[in-house]
């Protein structure tokens, strides 16, 4: 703002910018200001920070700034609702040229001048839209990075403190490109040693099989869900379960992983299918009749003992009928 005061000889720049204030109505707000030497500063001036248009006599100004005209002139030769304030900012002469980002009036620069009047050529006008233009792709830049920032601190923050392990990695070299702090925890690494390593060197599968499940990933690019097993950096082997999907970073695609330690299930599932097996073992020899009956005394289930005694040749004849059909009537 300095430098464009300076090449215009203003006496006053200044950025404002639009909101929608408590009553619906629009506002403006005094954003950036430079003065030159001896002229009073809005932005010190607590009445001028907030401004809203229509309530101070400047509503002609919202349609035209709004499609993209400017406002410009002496001060005593603008509409006299317009008059009292610019006169008690000592503005003789001023134009304002609206700034629009991503197609929306965004706000605009004004400039003022407080020591004489002054006539603003067309060239000079049109400098000003091109110096408008600038800060409008200035400022959609900085809000485009501040969403980006924004997105970013969002996404760690959920990595960061996600129980599940996940990790980024480069489809092409194999290699890791990132990890969060369960993962590391899971596997016993730090994030320098696993940077250093390739896929391979954590499941504990054969080389082609994990090639495959990536190509399959990378053609299909809808999630895929398996069971795996990893190798911890001391050696022991974890069960888990992966989702693996492909995302785009940075114009490569990148294989992103969510890993779940399934260690314990594993284990007590083989220790209920272990006991299963015992328990069917013991009731397929035991001597006595061991049945299951359902709702209304059906069988369900009958060990070979029982079987033998209703004389029945296998459980897929008599499963489904009723137990009291095998028993005497005065004894049910």
């Amino acid at each position: 703002l300095r430098r464009l005061g300076e090449a215009t000889e203003a006496s006053r720049v200044y950025v404002c910018e639009n909101y929608t204030g408590e009553d619906g109505e629009l506002w403006a707000t005094l954003r950036y200001e430079w003065v030159a030497r001896g002229i009073m500063a809005q932005i010190d001036y607590p009445g001028l920070e907030d401004v809203p248009y229509k309530a101070t006599g400047f509503g002609r100004w919202i349609h035209t700034l709004g499609r993209g005209d400017i406002v410009h002139g002496h001060v005593r030769d603008l509409p006299e609702s317009e008059q009292p304030e610019l006169q008690f900012e000592d503005i003789l002469s001023i134009v304002l040229v609206p700034i629009f980002v991503e197609g929306r009036s965004w706000g605009y620069i004004g400039f003022d001048e407080c020591v004489e009047e002054r006539e603003w050529s067309a060239a000079e006008v049109g400098a000003l839209g091109a110096a408008a233009g600038t800060l409008g792709a200035a400022i959609r830049r900085r809000q485009t990075e501040e969403r980006l920032r924004g997105s970013e601190e969002r996404y760690r923050a959920v990595i960061e403190q996600a129980t599940d392990g996940i990790y980024l990695l480069d489809a092409g070299t194999r290699r890791f490109i990132e990890t969060n702090p369960s993962f590391r925890r899971m596997f016993g690494y730090t994030a320098e040693e696993v940077r250093e390593m390739e896929i391979y060197d954590l499941v504990a599968h054969p080389r082609e099989d994990v090639d495959a499940t990536i190509e399959r990933t990378l053609q299909s690019r809808r999630r895929i869900v398996g069971e795996r097993r990893y190798r911890r950096k001391d050696g022991a082997l974890l069960d888990v379960e992966v989702g693996v999907s492909v995302i785009s970073l940075d114009g490569r695609c990148v294989i992103c992983t969510i890993v779940r330690d399934i260690t314990e299930r594993k284990r007590a599932e083989n220790a209920l299918a272990r006991s299963e097996g015992r328990l069917r073992q013991i009731i397929e020899t035991e001597p006595e009749c061991v049945k299951v009956l359902g709702a209304h005394g059906s069988l369900l289930e009958m060990n070979p003992a029982g079987l033998a005694m209703i004389e029945a040749d296998s459980l897929e004849q008599v499963r489904g009928k009723s137990v009291y059909d095998y028993i005497a009537p005065g004894h049910r």
